[in-house]
């Protein structure tokens, strides 16, 4: 039971194929088209065995086809439409005109079901389904009638009943049914054509207020393809450049660029861009009339559909004012700490029982209290728990030197003050005991100057010092590296060559020397332009380093040429590390160019050559290992050798 009901239930649902919305609308037309025949071919199998008046060849005929749309209903789940719809035409026709030829006359019910068969074709086969089905269905009753009136049909039965009633009513229903069909498919294409349109207004509307924010933003815009060459720009740009549209686009973005700007800034930003990711910063620019403005920029990858990286937009925001604001401020701020240093101190009294009489006007400056305010507070309140040890300290000191008979000492500490914001201020604090004629304490008498200034000068001081380190320590480095790739520069090449021929003479021992460059490199600069072959080195010089012993010297000798001095290293081991050097760069994948070669040429230090001689003969087995087709190592032998 359950078999039958699953398999009724998947004959009564059409197929449906996700993604394919024409196929699916085909596969559910025929479905209902082969409900409907089925349901009227059963229909008219009734009526003809309930009115029994119809010649039995007919009611073999219609079997038949019953039987052909059974057929076609395992067709079309099985998805082969094509012979479904040869069915529902051709076969269908013909299955109509046999039924009216088995009758023996045109004026059978079966004559109107043409009408049915060019209604279904017209749905199947649009425009030359109605051109060939009304022809064929014309054809069709005009050779009827012609048979007919010639007496080559069978005699007919003119009689007429139930049999006539049931079948032209289900040609009724099945007519209307296609009609209703093709009525909701019309109304359903509008209903989607006119949410499409208003999606289509929306978008349009949607883009036109995008538009009008970026034409109208207080912020420059810039699109760039990959390269930095400008596609875009808004007014904003022009207005804070001088650079009209049509003067930017099409140039590189160069073109405001300065030297004030650190290079460390630019190499930062095109690796952020390169990993894929957002860049944020600050340029100094110029503008067309040659004056410099401040702009910071946020720097973004424009990605399609796959991901892939195909322009950048920056919108960057002009920020000189601010800049002159800051220093303008900064300055401002140093003036008033000179007037500060002259006017902070705080004066104020105590009285015996620790209760605070005085205190002058300029602890608002220091703390932000008021003097009311601050005669209010305990010592708790004033001060933080470090600095009432102190005091706490002192008060027991005082007591003991007056219970002693002592005269009571001046006190005199660094203490750290709450102020209002909830901060802390470090101050200098004095006190002076006051005594009365008796000799007991009538007063302390105090003086507290904020030393957040010296505090801050002394940070500073250690700060600027340790940047004047870090800042030596930078300048020694670009002095002996190149800044492009990172390795040491030729000049501190030379002289670490120098040192070790002087080293290898004093020692006895062996050291070599490996030069090689990129085999067809101005290809690459002239395919993929210069900032995609500087890519090209530093990724060279990284996959290098990881190669190489962390004793070598690894040094860029210029352009693509870059040179190793291999300690300890005989010829043999410096042609072993050469050859692995050439296998693992051929080996490696640089982005955007894909594989690179290197040649290399190798030579071991002889003692009684110079280091002309030495590096003549490393450059010559570069140059036959360029002769010799490229990607491969050459020695040059020691002269004794």
């Amino acid at each position: 039971m359950a078999t039958m009901e699953k398999m009724i239930r998947h004959w009564l649902t059409a197929p449906v194929f996700p993604g394919n919305e024409e196929k699916t609308q085909r596969a559910d037309l025929l479905h209902l088209v082969l409900l409907i025949s089925l349901a009227f071919t059963s229909l008219a199998i009734f009526a003809i065995v309930l009115g029994r008046t119809v010649p039995n060849r007919t009611l073999i005929i219609v079997l038949v086809w019953l039987t052909l749309l059974l057929q076609s209903m395992r067709w079309l789940q099985a998805g082969k439409f094509g012979r479904v719809e040869w069915v529902l035409t051709a076969a269908f026709f013909a299955v109509i005109t046999a039924v009216n030829i088995s009758q023996g006359t045109v004026r059978a019910p079966a004559t109107a079901i043409y009408v049915f068969w060019v209604t279904l074709a017209v749905m199947i086969y649009r425009l030359p389904g109605l051109i060939i089905s009304a022809g064929l269905s014309s054809l069709a009753v005009l050779g009827l009638i012609a048979a007919e009136n010639s007496g080559m049909l069978p005699k007919p039965d003119f009689s007429v009943g139930v049999t006539q009633w049931v079948i032209l009513t289900g040609l009724f229903l099945m007519t209307a049914t296609l009609a209703y069909y093709a009525s909701q498919l019309t109304y359903e294409a509008l209903k989607q054509s006119r949410n499409e349109n208003q999606q289509r207004i929306r978008a349009e509307a949607e883009l036109r207020k995008l538009t009008r924010v970026v034409e109208q933003s207080p912020n420059s815009i810039v699109i760039t393809d990959l390269t930095g060459t400008i596609e875009y720009v808004n007014p904003r740009f022009s207005s804070v450049t001088g650079y009209a549209f049509d003067e930017a686009v099409g140039k590189n973005s160069r073109i405001i660029k300065t030297d004030e700007t650190p290079p460390e800034t630019y190499r930062d930003m095109w690796q952020t861009l390169l990993s894929g990711c957002e860049w944020s910063g600050e340029f100094v620019n110029r503008k067309k009339d040659g004056s410099r403005y401040f702009e910071s920029a946020i720097i973004s990858p424009i990605t399609d559909n796959n991901g892939v990286a195909t322009h950048y937009l920056a919108v960057k925001q002009d920020i000189t004012e601010r800049k002159r604001a800051d220093e303008a401020l900064r300055l401002s701020e140093a003036r008033h700490r000179l007037i500060a240093n002259f006017a902070s101190d705080v004066i104020w009294t105590m009285a015996a029982d620790g209760k605070i009489v005085y205190v002058s006007p300029s602890v608002e400056i220091v703390r932000g209290f008021t003097p009311e305010e601050a005669m209010r507070q305990s010592i708790e309140e004033i001060l933080t728990p470090a600095s009432q040890a102190i005091v706490q300290q002192y008060f027991a000191q005082l007591h003991s030197d007056l219970q002693a008979g002592r005269p009571p000492q001046a006190f005199r500490s660094e203490m750290e003050y709450r102020c209002k914001d909830g901060s802390t201020v470090w101050t200098e604090v004095m006190v002076q005991p006051v005594l009365n004629k008796k000799g007991a304490i009538a007063e302390l008498l105090g003086v507290t100057r904020s030393i957040a200034e010296h505090k801050r000068l002394l940070h500073e001081l250690q700060t600027a010092k340790d940047a004047a380190e870090h800042a030596n320590a930078e300048l020694q480095k670009m002095a002996t590296t190149d800044s492009l790739t990172g390795a040491w520069n030729r000049r501190h090449f030379e002289h670490t060559a120098a040192n070790a021929r002087v080293q290898t003479l004093r020692y006895k021992q062996p050291v070599s020397m490996l030069l090689f460059d990129i085999d067809h490199f101005k290809v690459v600069n002239d395919r993929y332009g210069h900032q995609i072959g500087d890519q090209v080195l530093i990724e060279l010089i990284r996959v290098v380093s990881q190669v190489i012993r962390d004793a070598d010297f690894l040094a860029r000798w210029g352009g693509e040429e870059f040179v190793v001095i291999m300690y300890h290293c005989t010829e043999s081991g410096a042609m072993q590390l050469a050859e692995k050097i050439r296998k693992v760069v051929a080996a490696h994948r640089f982005p955007e160019v894909g594989g690179v070669t290197v040649s290399l040429g190798v030579a071991e230090f002889n003692a009684s050559e110079t280091m002309d001689d030495w590096f003549r003969r490393v450059d010559q087995a570069l140059f036959q290992a360029k002769s010799g087709g490229r990607n491969t190592v050459r020695l040059s032998p020691l002269p004794n050798t």
